[in-house]
């Protein structure tokens, strides 16, 4: 091997070597699913109705810190995700070996029928509401003042889905609370109501 070879040689190594490199450094990429996930502070107050699902650890080492916890975020939001759930929240430091433990949740969302829906604790006569229908909805493995803000928001929700503009919270409720029946309307003067649901 003569000396051009030798040095053609050993260029193609190095862009070989810095290939692999990149390769082991680049960011994992979110995933579509994962995308949907928000990165939440543990005293963020939208987790209030949240489902809980049980930790789970990501890794990820890096030449900074920075880059690194960038890393831990995508790979957290993807396993999230993949659990079905739609937050993540960090409940620890990393260690010296690049672990970070995280918490996934599933959390009502209201959506844009749901923002629709007024909430009201009763339904009046000079409101001209129609086309009453009566649904359950559950908010389980809660404290009771979580499962009511989860059911309120799935029952708005639902009732937006089914066309109806107000929905009240009926006075049946089972096993403590974790289970609601909702009644929802079609109101054409939500005006003389003098309230807004939340």
């Amino acid at each position: 091997m003569n000396q051009r070879t030798k040095r053609a040689v050993g260029v193609w190594a190095l862009v070989l070597m810095g290939t692999v490199l990149v390769a082991g450094c680049s960011i994992p990429k979110l995933s579509p699913k994962g995308k949907t996930v928000r990165l939440l502070d543990k005293a963020d107050e939208s987790l209030l109705g949240c489902a809980r699902y049980s930790p789970f650890r990501v890794k990820a080492k890096s030449i900074t810190a920075k880059d690194a916890q960038k890393r831990r975020n995508i790979q957290a939001r993807n396993s999230a995700a993949d659990a079905g759930a739609n937050a993540v929240v960090p409940i620890s430091k990393p260690n010296d070996k690049g672990f970070q433990k995280f918490e996934a949740y599933n959390c009502a969302i209201l959506s844009a029928k749901g923002k629709k829906v007024r909430l009201l604790p009763e339904v009046m006569p000079a409101m001209g509401c129609t086309g009453r229908f009566e649904f359950r909805v559950e908010a389980r493995s809660l404290s009771s003042s979580a499962a009511k803000k989860r059911m309120n928001i799935l029952a708005r929700n639902q009732a937006g889905s089914a066309g109806a503009n107000v929905v009240v919270a009926t006075d049946q409720s089972f096993r403590r609370g974790r289970v609601q029946i909702f009644a929802g309307y079609m109101c054409a003067n939500l005006k003389k109501s003098g309230q807004d649901g939340g």
